[in-house]
């Protein structure tokens, strides 16, 4: 089951100086240290998020490892994929923020704040969520480590919503962080409420630095090192692993992040799980709508958003031609719990599709798209 809460501190690390970067054209080897992270405290970005769900392009990328690679991105960048826009300011002093009288927190010694704004059309009408989220973090010579986050609502930033805890503090990453380098540990992260419902989790992880080489979108190219994780948690009874590939430059900076998860009991990806995200900032190009195609290039099934939810979240999806469509959501056993769609004729394009998940219990559920003869399926977890 894949981890729906990220590293938030170091998936902000992405807003590089690329200023830095466009003068490095050469693909080379690179080591990073605790130095090329505390950069970044007392900055803060602009930033546009870009998601991008089809397997069939994503899984190669995921596959490809080794040395003196080159990974193209450019395809995905385009602003018809944008979800969101924001900032993200860094601190090593956060006295008076959510969080910062927990002693669960005491040992942080860097907080990256980030607000996101994610607009919704449904109907012709608008619907906006904007969010704001304090990641406690502890930067030192030996790694980076997480503590967890505190969550609000941007409109009432001082009031936690949601508040993850994790014990003991992952670790992002070791230093130094070269390509050969590998770790393990476990945690357990607990999720708190400020409306009182509580739950938790146990994640095994093994990472390591698998790959290195340079990203390429549009005209930019940018010196990497690639990471690959593998974490793994038991729900019901059964394991559940995702992979998360970490693409970061030489200044230490996170800007691409593709996951996917694994099949149970078996070692092949789940193709409607897959998901590239790029963090875009002043140096990288993306592809004006205008150039884009007007119409999606295949039935492809999005990650809702919020995930984890309580109680709405917005499902979307896209048609590359008119189709009878159903979506459906079952819990993990099988059950139908909710119908959004029943054979309903639809045009191509996006469409968007609100649910409410106030009648059910806290939990992962799964929700399948039937396009046609084309059926995809992912998770989304409710938190209450």
């Amino acid at each position: 089951m894949k981890k729906t809460v990220t590293h938030l501190f170091y998936g902000f690390f992405l807003a590089s100086i690329f200023s830095l970067i466009l003068s490095l054209n050469a693909k080379a080897q690179f080591t990073l240290n605790e130095s090329d992270f505390s950069a970044l405290i007392g900055t803060g970005f602009d930033v546009e998020l870009i998601s991008f769900s089809q397997s069939g392009s994503l899984i190669p990328i995921i596959d490809q490892s080794g040395e003196d690679q080159t990974w193209d991105l450019s395809s995905f960048a385009v602003q018809d994929s944008v979800y969101g826009s924001g900032n993200i300011e860094f601190f090593n002093s956060f006295a008076g923020k959510p969080g910062a009288g927990d002693d669960h927190f005491s040992d942080a010694n860097v907080m990256a704040q980030s607000e996101f704004e994610v607009t919704f059309s449904i109907n012709g009408s608008d619907s906006t969520i904007n969010q704001i989220i304090y990641s406690y973090n502890e930067l030192t010579d030996s790694g980076l480590f997480e503590y967890g986050n505190v969550q609000a609502e941007a409109s009432a930033p001082e009031t936690p919503l949601l508040t993850i805890k994790n014990t003991p503090s992952e670790t992002v990453y070791p230093f130094p962080l070269t390509y050969g380098t590998t770790w393990n540990y476990s945690y357990t992260s607990e999720t708190i409420q400020s409306v009182g419902g509580q739950s938790s989790s146990d994640y095994t992880v093994s990472g390591e630095v698998d790959g290195w080489g340079e990203v390429v979108i549009g005209n930019t190219t940018i010196p990497v090192l690639r990471i690959r994780s593998e974490e793994t948690t038991e729900f019901s009874g059964f394991e559940f692993t995702s992979v998360t590939i970490i693409f970061v430059d030489e200044n230490g900076f996170e800007f691409a992040s593709l996951s996917a998860d694994l099949i149970p009991f078996s070692n092949d990806y789940d193709p409607d799980t897959a998901n590239l995200q790029i963090t875009a900032y002043d140096q990288i190009n993306i592809v004006s709508a205008e150039t884009s195609p007007d119409l999606p290039q295949s039935v492809s099934l999005n990650q809702n958003f919020p995930n984890p939810f309580n109680p709405t979240t917005q499902i979307s999806y896209q048609l590359n031609r008119s189709a009878e469509v159903s979506l459906t959501v079952y819990s993990l056993t099988g059950q139908r719990v909710q119908t959004l769609l029943s054979s309903e004729m639809k045009q191509a394009g996006e469409h968007i599709v609100p649910f409410n998940a106030g009648n059910l219990a806290s939990g992962v559920y799964m929700y399948r798209l039937r396009a046609g003869d084309q059926i995809f399926t992912r998770k989304m977890t409710l938190l209450k």
